[in-house]
This record gives C-alpha cells, sequence and structure tokens, in this order.
C-alpha cells in the first residue's frame, strides 16, 4: 500500500526541485565550468600512476610520483584509463565519474536502505515517504563524501561500495555483499577491519566471495610478476605514510600527542609509529569487543552495522575529514530505524548534533585552519560521541526489554 504523506503535493514539488536543481548546479559547475588544474595531488597521483602502468613502470617509484601513490595495485588498473588522456582532460573525466559514483550511492541508499515501514507521527511518515529526497538532501550536507569531488580524492568510490555492502547485507545478497566488501579492500586496506562484523555475523558466504577475490589478486600479481610492487607499498611505502603526512592527519594517535605536548614525539618518527600503533590497537580492541558485546546480546546485524561502520575511520594512522565516508550508510541506517519507530525522539536529537559536526566539518575547513587547531579533529570526536550514544541507547533498550521477556 502507497504510504500517504503529510507533506503537501506543492511542497514536495518544492523540494524536488531543489534537489534537481542542487544536482544540476554541481554538474555544471564541476563538469563544465571549474577549470582543470584545481585539484590537488590526491588526483595528481592517480595520473601519474596510470602513466607508470601504461609504460610498464610501478606505480610506487618513479620520477613524478613524489605524490605517494598510497593504494593497492588494484586501484591504480581501475583508474588506467586516465593515463590515455593529457592531466587535464582526465582531470575532468575524473570529477565526473566521481559525481556519478556518489550519484550511484544516492540511488542504492535511496532503493536498498528505505525504512521498512512508517512509524507513528506525521515526521516519521513524511521521511518515509519522500525517503528519496531525504537521502539526496543529507548526502549534499555529508562533507566526507562531496567534498572528494573538490580535492580529487578516490573516496566516491568507497561511498558506494560501502553503501551497496550495507544494503546487500540486509537485502539478504551475500555474496554481492562478499564482493563489495572486497572492493573496499582493493581501494584501501583500512576496510579490512570489516571482517569482524561478517566473522561474528558468520555471514560465511560474503567472506568466502571476498576471500576468493583477494585470493584470485593475489594470484594475478604472482602470475604477472607485480607481486614485488604490492610488497613494495605494503612493507615499505605504507608504514612510512602516517609520520610523512602527520601534519594533515586528525588520527587519534596525533590527537593524544598533540594533547599531551608532546611536540618532541611529534617530530619524532618512532615516537610517533608508537603512539599511532597502540592507540590503532587500542581502537581495534574496543572495536571487536564492542561488537562481540552486541553479538552475545543478540542484537541483529542492521544495527551492528551502524557502528562497525562509523569506527572503521578510526582505525587509520593518517586521518583526514573525508575518510569517514564509510559512516554513510550508518546514517541512512538511523535516518531509516527513527522513521521505522524504533528509535526515540531524545536518542534522535543526540545522534544529529554529532552528524552534523561531523558533515559540516568539511576538507574546506579542515584547511583553513592551523594544523594545531583543535577544530580539524571535530570529525573523530563526533564519531566517538556517536558511537557513545550509539551505546548508551544499546543498554537502554537492552533494559526495556528485559522486564518485558520476563513478564
Amino acid at each position: 500500500m502507497r504510504r500517504r504523506s503529510p507533506v503537501s503535493p506543492g511542497m514536495a514539488r518544492l523540494l524536488r526541485a531543489a534537489m534537481w536543481a542542487f544536482i544540476g548546479y554541481t554538474l555544471i559547475h564541476h563538469g563544465f565550468v571549474r577549470p582543470a588544474g584545481f585539484l590537488g595531488d590526491d588526483y595528481v597521483k592517480h595520473w601519474w600512476a596510470a602513466r607508470a602502468l601504461l609504460e610498464g613502470r610501478s606505480p610506487y617509484v618513479g620520477e613524478h610520483l613524489e605524490f605517494y601513490f598510497n593504494y593497492p595495485q588494484a586501484l591504480a588498473w581501475l583508474y588506467v584509463w586516465l593515463g590515455w588522456f593529457p592531466i587535464a582532460t582526465a582531470e575532468k573525466l575524473w570529477e565526473w565519474s566521481h559525481l556519478a559514483l556518489l550519484a550511484g550511492a544516492w540511488w542504492i541508499g535511496w532503493r536498498g536502505l528505505r525504512p521498512r515501514e512508517a512509524g507513528p507521527g506525521p515526521a516519521r511518515a513524511a521521511l518515509a515517504a519522500h525517503w528519496g529526497l531525504a537521502v539526496g538532501f543529507s548526502l549534499a550536507l555529508f562533507g566526507p563524501a562531496v567534498e572528494n569531488i573538490r580535492i580529487g580524492n578516490v573516496d566516491p568510490l568507497n561511498a558506494i561500495l560501502a553503501v551497496a555492502l550495507a544494503a546487500a547485507l540486509l537485502g539478504g545478497r551475500e555474496r554481492l555483499a562478499g564482493g563489495c566488501w572486497a572492493g573496499l579492500v582493493l581501494v584501501k586496506l583500512l576496510p579490512a577491519v570489516l571482517l569482524a562484523p561478517l566473522v561474528m555475523w558468520r555471514r560465511w558466504r560474503a567472506l568466502a566471495v571476498g576471500a576468493t577475490l583477494l585470493g584470485g589478486y593475489a594470484l594475478v600479481l604472482a602470475a604477472t610478476g607485480r607481486l614485488g610492487w604490492e610488497w613494495e607499498f605494503i612493507a615499505r611505502r605504507a608504514p612510512e605514510l602516517p609520520y610523512y603526512w602527520r601534519g594533515i592527519s586528525i588520527s587519534p594517535g596525533r590527537g593524544l600527542i598533540l594533547l599531551a605536548g608532546l611536540e618532541e614525539w611529534h617530530e619524532d618518527p618512532l615516537r610517533y609509529r608508537q603512539v599511532t600503533s597502540a592507540v590503532g590497537l587500542v581502537v581495534g580492541v574496543v572495536y571487536v569487543a564492542g561488537l562481540g558485546w552486541m553479538r552475545r546480546r543478540g542484537w541483529p546485524l542492521r544495527r551492528a552495522l551502524e557502528p562497525a561502520l562509523i569506527g572503521v575511520a578510526l582505525f587509520s594512522p593518517l586521518l583526514q575529514a573525508h575518510h569517514f565516508v564509510y559512516a554513510l550508510p550508518a546514517l541512512w541506517l538511523q535516518m531509516a530505524r527513527w522513521a521505522e519507530g524504533r528509535m526515540s525522539g531524545g536518542f534522535a536529537v543526540a545522534l544529529t548534533l554529532p552528524w552534523l559536526a561531523m558533515g559540516v566539518n568539511s576538507t574546506m575547513l579542515d584547511l583553513a585552519v592551523p594544523s594545531g587547531m583543535w577544530l580539524r579533529f571535530v570529525p573523530p570526536l563526533a564519531a566517538l560521541v556517536l558511537l557513545g550514544v550509539i551505546g548508551a541507547e544499546l543498554v537502554v533498550e537492552g533494559r526495556r526489554a528485559q522486564p518485558a521477556a520476563e513478564g
């Protein structure tokens, strides 16, 4: 049965017109008006990596790769077509492709993560009835996703893969979910931590498909003589990056060093790596323990995906605001849960505030303040607040359910 919307048809048309006007402006501005050359190293290193592959060289070494290509080779091969064009022409194609990826993330979120029913009250019914609009506007406001277009980062690809992973898992399409998980790992190694919820909630088909794809990738590298290049990245290049780019990082480890006033540790490569590694280990223990607690308490994977996806970026020893793009499906899962009436108004407000802080504290604001300013650390702090509120909500719901079960 079609839901009756409490929003008037005129207002609905106005909202749709506003969304399509924003989409049109974005396409025209980024695709045609803005000249090439505005993007930074994040795009340029992908273009040089593509050129290196076309010339038969490793993407991790070379005269022009001081930009530190810091991704698995799979990503360089995915974008090898950039090297077929001049750097300025390829930049526009890069932008257009990433706008398309964000549009795809919106479509999957609209169709695959929509509320299953409308909860009580006109506001919940309005959100359920106009889910596509809500997903579109929330995506436009979510800085970690849209700011990647400006800085030329590859995270729009992670956005669509993360949303597709969540939608596939919740839709019972485990094999597709396994492919999405493998794709996330082959773009950046960080989402390998999502192994934890997949194992705990026994999504064996997803794990089997993901492991097969990753294993097949390794075999292809070995057969083509490129496995040594990948090892060069994993063993030597990747460990250097957190310290090399520490000035732009907002990782919990760097935040701890600055908070403690240990400036000498900030400039000492060994100490810096020790602290960031230790903090990463603590984050990992808390991450696994929290998900394990949810599993023991019987919470479904749908609820576990919220903290699991929000927590992914916190593992990164080289963290920037746009890395929280992995949390995008968690935002939509919480919006859908509220629309279904499975979240109280108080917790909805408590979750909305840190989401807004994470969303509007975009890379532009990140670059507009000095490196030591705590304003830059708002996104990871917002993520920690989100995880804290989610934990409190789970405890409250668990206590309410226990008397009901006993009765």
